[in-house]
């Protein structure tokens, strides 16, 4: 509900107030001469993954116990309706869960004036609040450069936080972007092949797309990184987990009206490799759209990555605030 706005001279705080949507915004504004220090602390996550966690062994065990017990012919539509919504719980708290683990450590942060203390609820996450500081105290530094201390002694308030991080790109990124392309490509080819083996390799294009996703994600939260990076791996992301929301409603259905589907590995290959038929329009159109997305997303992120790697090796590599602030 809140939000930060870096202006040249000042800082905007947003503070809103509300429930999905911000009902109320209160704003503070902060000269950057004015802001003494920023107070960063932080906080336990155990208790919310713990939640999450609980919540998706309870989805398992659910799931669990409708696979042993609704195979074959039992496999029936309250069953299916049933797992359908178990699954669909579940792949939602697998992905609040991912998202905590990969945002890394929480934080309290606040910001401070001769007149004022602040909580800033914005920077509720430890490394990218580290990041956002270095950016602020960069201005801060520079408003500051003139101001003079109790003994006398020109010198800045903020010396600590001169120094930001270099942008870089994670070594895991390019490939993770050409597998997440690769993928929707194979995704989109065996919708057409009808072949139980390229549906069993698209499957496991998208395993492994899902762990070079969570591992690049990993490294971009840490460090930082340019945004149209960072965006494009969470929208990939997002991308996948529909795809497998998608595929889990899909099949349910086909093996409720056909439950050899439930039958060994290959009834899910075979359920998967026979949607080219006219009753799964529908899901047919689905899979093409959300493949084609996860084919595009990874593209662009291919095409992103090797822009911003050339840039980066054409300067070399960028300078450090402190060198910034010399040659100027």
């Amino acid at each position: 509900m809140s939000s930060l706005w870096l202006g040249q001279d000042h800082l905007v705080y947003a503070k809103g107030r509300g429930f999905l949507l911000p009902f109320s915004e209160e704003y503070r504004r902060y000269r950057y001469g004015d802001i003494q220090a920023f107070s960063l602390v932080k906080t336990s996550r155990l208790a919310l993954g713990l939640l999450y966690s609980f919540g998706l062994s309870l989805v398992v065990g659910v799931l669990v116990l409708l696979a042993i017990f609704g195979r074959g012919d039992s496999f029936g539509p309250a069953i299916a309706v049933t797992a359908i919504v178990f699954s669909l719980v579940g792949l939602t708290l697998l992905a609040l869960l991912l998202r905590h683990l990969i945002l890394g450590p929480t934080c309290l942060c606040d910001i401070q004036t001769s007149l004022s203390q602040e909580r800033i609820r914005p920077l509720a996450r430890y490394h990218r609040a580290r990041q956002i500081i270095d950016e602020i105290g960069v201005k801060i530094d520079r408003a500051q450069s003139g101001l003079v201390d109790s003994g006398g002694t020109a010198g800045t308030a903020l010396a600590s936080t001169a120094v930001s991080e270099r942008y870089s790109i994670p070594r895991s990124a390019l490939p993770t972007f050409a597998f997440t392309a690769l993928a929707g490509g194979a995704c989109i080819a065996s919708l057409h092949l009808g072949s139980i083996a390229v549906a069993g390799i698209s499957l496991l294009l998208l395993f492994a797309v899902s762990v070079l996703l969570l591992v690049a994600l990993v490294h971009v939260v840490r460090r930082a990184t340019p945004r149209a990076i960072r965006t494009t791996l969470w929208s990939s992301l997002g991308i996948l987990f529909l795809l497998l929301g998608t595929g889990v409603i899909y099949y349910m259905i086909a093996a409720t009206l056909n439950p050899a589907y439930t039958l060994g590995i290959e009834g899910p290959l075979r359920a998967f490799s026979n949607i080219t038929r006219g009753e799964w329009l529908v899901f047919y159109l689905l899979f093409i759209s959300l493949g084609l997305g996860l084919f595009l997303a990874g593209s662009v992120g291919v095409i992103a990555a090797i822009r911003w790697n050339r840039k980066f090796r054409a300067k070399n590599t960028l300078p450090d605030v402190t060198e910034v602030d010399e040659n100027e």
